[in-house]
């Protein structure tokens, strides 16, 4: 069982009147998998840690933790960990729906590249003594073909090994900047910025509706999100916020400047504080942007796999003609 679904049943048990501590200790008979990790969670709570910072403690998802925190401070724990529960379970299906659409070509790809290295070790020295044995040489071009996809191997391994260097170098770099260093890199990042914002955008709008419902005033809210520790993200957010609002700026001005996040939240915002139901409106913003962010992913993956057969099949034709152009050249000279 997942953590989406151990929040979504949490949810169900609470609804039917069973207190945190009860809810827990019955999912930890249900569930062997989780025991361990739910007896700790619940001796923590005797200990008088908060049911967050117990989660935290016992490795759960860092962003669960930072919305049971928001929700233990509006007070609204048992809708939290349902929306969470659902949102953790269809963030898995897309992960799952990701791996499955890239796993049929990734195999095609290892296979092209067994096609090829045979190729190199069998194939090319006997073509090429053949081609000697017959005085037949290649033009320019044709060696330049041929050579190229005999060194392909080496080729896609020294690709493979600037890229985890390149990888590696930025992930030491990243590890040193804030937050919001990383978020505003990633906004930046074609594609990915999109997404990324759609999905900041949701997690903000949401997280600021519940807390605006349960009666927090902006400053108290910021407060509360200043105070939490499992997300950095939204913590440096909120003391650029705080400080951009004792600079003589709005609540809907102080947004602008986040590339990470949608330019249009700015605007709702806006609207919803002269409207006067700005908790409403953010709270249906944030689906929104869930249902944004999801349709825009499932665009690209319909994208994703249709590409890369496509790039498979170039590589295929392109191993065939390797075989087939020179020995009609040669067979020419004849």
């Amino acid at each position: 069982m997942e953590q989406g679904e151990l929040f979504l049943l949490l949810s169900d048990l609470l609804h039917h009147g069973f207190t945190l501590v009860e809810a827990l200790s019955f999912l930890a008979r249900l569930h062997e998998t989780w025991k361990k990790s739910i007896d700790n969670v619940v001796e923590s709570l005797f200990e008088g840690e908060t049911f967050n910072d117990s989660l935290y403690k016992n490795e759960f998802d860092p962003t669960a933790c930072t919305q049971i925190f928001l929700a233990e401070k509006n007070g609204n724990l048992e809708h939290a960990l349902k929306h969470l529960g659902e949102y953790m379970i269809q963030r898995e299906m897309d992960k799952r729906k990701v791996m499955q659409l890239l796993q049929y070509p990734l195999v095609l790809f290892i296979i092209l590249l067994g096609i090829i290295m045979i190729m190199k070790t069998l194939l090319f020295p006997r073509f090429f003594s053949l081609y000697a044995s017959m005085g037949f040489t290649p033009s320019k071009g044709m060696s330049l073909y041929l050579n190229t996809l005999n060194n392909m191997p080496l080729y896609l391994i020294i690709f493979l090994i600037i890229m985890v260097f390149i990888f590696t170098i930025f992930h030491f770099i990243m590890k040193r900047w804030s937050a919001l260093k990383k978020a505003e890199f990633i906004s930046r990042i074609p594609l990915l910025g999109f997404q990324a914002a759609l999905m900041n955008s949701y997690f903000f709008s949401r997280e600021w509706g519940f807390l605006l419902a349960s009666g927090h005033s902006i400053q108290q809210g910021l407060k509360i999100m200043e105070q939490q520790e499992f997300h950095p993200w939204l913590k440096e957010v909120s003391v650029r916020i705080h400080e951009q609002l004792q600079s003589g700026k709005t609540f809907s001005e102080s947004l602008l400047g986040f590339r990470f996040l949608n330019q249009d939240l700015s605007l709702i915002v806006l609207h919803g504080e002269k409207s006067g139901q700005l908790s409403q409106e953010l709270l249906f913003y944030s689906q929104h942007c869930l249902a944004s962010g999801k349709k825009s992913l499932e665009t690209w993956l319909k994208f994703i796999q249709p590409s890369t057969f496509i790039i498979i099949a170039v590589f295929i034709i392109s191993i065939y003609l390797s075989i087939m152009l020179p020995m009609f050249k040669a067979m020419e000279t004849i």
